[in-house]
């Protein structure tokens, strides 16, 4: 898992110096989905990322850029050979002249339909080429890596869209599609549950849409909506010490979560301003007591409301909740004594880390 704390994320031009994707775990999820593709996996000193027949070869750890990885190259050779289609498909380097710059839209394409796979589980920021090519991935429009929008480069858009959109088809008719889609889900779990994050400094910590966009039916709406919600107006946006803001969903438990960009769209993780009322998770079944303090004056108070133990003294419950919670089951969630509640209660942040955990051992959170 690679270490991306504040100084790194914050420091001048610094990147990471390997890939968060270089993990043994990830290696074999593409290495069976190059497999189920029907190609073997090859390493190499004498090349790049090179196929031919039924196999690909990549170069060795020595011999790539230091954040390289295995996921990112297998993704890009399928997707070059998808490009080529049916004609090619068999074909060394899939017909593709590696010699000069003659095949250059056909390079777009294969970004273009890479950044389209990697949209579909919102990890496009992860799966960029290390190349001279780089510079054009960057530039794809941000979330639909399939829509024509003015870049930089001057190459005919139209056609380079044709050719992702039929490699799309393409990968659909030989079952590509799935074993793709399989190898990202599987690959988003790992991010997930290991916290892994974009090696782009600066950037949306998973520079996705804000939906899963497995949802075709929402797909346009979304992408076109006006109002679509930011990343800096994320509910899960906090001040650090120096206040800036950063992303507490995707921060590791041990330090700062990642810069937060205002300009970008939300993330699959977006979550509109939080409202307690819809909410009632920290005094649900998310926690199993609220401990207060010795000296709390809800304790004289309220002393009815009150249980001790050799732990400590906390209010009491019913069944998994507290017992001063009231509403639920489409009824706004409120606190019988909240004019009055224990510090403990007072001090609970939301939008916080504690809320996030509330939220997330209940369901409200992914």
């Amino acid at each position: 898992m690679i270490d991306t704390d504040a100084r790194a994320l914050d420091g001048p031009g610094v990147l990471p110096t390997r890939h968060p994707f270089d993990r043994p775990d990830i290696d074999a999820i593409w290495l069976a989905c190059a497999s189920r593709c029907g190609f073997a996996v090859r390493r190499g000193d004498s090349v790049y990322a090179s196929t031919s027949g039924r196999v690909i070869t990549l170069g060795t750890p020595e011999t790539l850029d230091a954040d390289d990885c295995v996921a990112v190259l297998v993704l890009h050779e399928l997707c070059h050979g998808l490009v080529e289609g049916p004609e090619r498909w068999g074909l060394d380097d899939f017909g593709l002249d590696n010699t000069t710059d003659g095949d250059q839209d056909r390079e777009y394409a294969a970004l273009r339909l890479q950044a389209h796979f990697a949209d579909r589980v919102a990890l496009r920021a992860f799966f960029f080429p290390t190349t001279e090519w780089r510079s054009y991935y960057e530039q794809l429009p941000s979330g639909d890596a399939m829509e024509i929008s003015p870049l930089t480069a001057p190459v005919p858009e139209q056609a380079i869209v044709a050719l992702a959109r039929a490699g799309a088809a393409f990968a659909r008719t030989v079952g590509v599609h799935g074993a793709i889609e399989r190898a990202m889900a599987a690959t988003l779990a790992v991010a997930e549950r290991e916290r892994l994050y974009t090696p782009h400094l600066g950037r949306h910590p998973i520079d996705g849409p804000l939906i899963d966009w497995r949802q075709q039916d929402l797909r346009a709406e979304t992408q076109r909506a006006a109002t679509m919600p930011t990343c800096g107006a994320c509910g899960w946006a906090r001040a650090d010490r120096y206040g800036r803001k950063r992303c507490i969903v995707h921060a590791k438990w041990s330090g700062a979560g990642p810069r937060v960009r205002d300009d970008l769209p939300g993330c699959m993780r977006f979550e509109r301003a939080l409202d307690c009322l819809t909410c009632g998770a920290c005094c649900r079944e998310a926690y199993h007591a609220v401990q207060i303090p010795r000296n709390d004056p809800f304790i004289q108070a309220r002393p009815e409301l009150i249980t001790r133990d050799k732990k400590g003294v906390f209010v009491i419950r019913q069944g998994s909740r507290c017992s001063q919670l009231a509403g639920g089951q489409g009824v706004p969630y409120t606190c019988h004594v909240y004019g009055e509640r224990p510090i403990t209660c007072r001090e609970f942040e939301r939008g916080g880390p504690n809320c996030l955990m509330a939220r997330r051992r209940v369901g409200l959170t992914a």
